[in-house]
């Protein structure tokens, strides 16, 4: 069996205020180091009813739903979004409009692996300075 790197879960949550237009969205950074995405959803939780709309785009091109002007509208789901191929740089971002009277949070999930040839990242625990005799 091939040495593969391990999958790292990478995840973000997007606070979009109320009355952030449909023509001037807010555009969040999504940043991580260089990855495969092999997973990628968008968590909506209940309350938006209709008033919410994201996009994800990478390296400033939109991703998901394909097309200017077209926007992602949930309630209550978990959008799974289509990465085959994607980018592999890091520079993921959504973009979001709520033209609802409250605030909203989405959460965005990526399961990624680093680029072959790449070593996933040794988490190192802190050391306890007081319980060293």
């Amino acid at each position: 069996m091939a040495n593969t790197p391990a999958s790292e879960l990478r995840t973000f949550e997007v606070l979009v205020p109320a009355g952030t237009a449909k023509a001037a969205p807010l555009t969040t950074a999504l940043t991580m180091p260089a990855r495969i995405v092999e997973h990628a959803e968008v968590r909506v939780p209940p309350g938006p009813n209709g008033s919410v709309g994201w996009a994800l785009g990478a390296a400033g091109v939109r991703v998901f739903p394909y097309g200017a002007g077209t926007w992602v509208v949930a309630d209550n789901e978990t959008i799974p979004i289509p990465v085959e191929g994607a980018v592999e740089t890091g520079a993921w971002q959504l973009q979001a409009y709520n033209i609802g009277r409250w605030d909203h949070t989405l959460y965005v999930r990526f399961r990624v692996r680093p680029p072959a040839g790449r070593p996933a990242p040794v988490l190192i625990a802190p050391l306890d300075l007081e319980a060293v005799p």
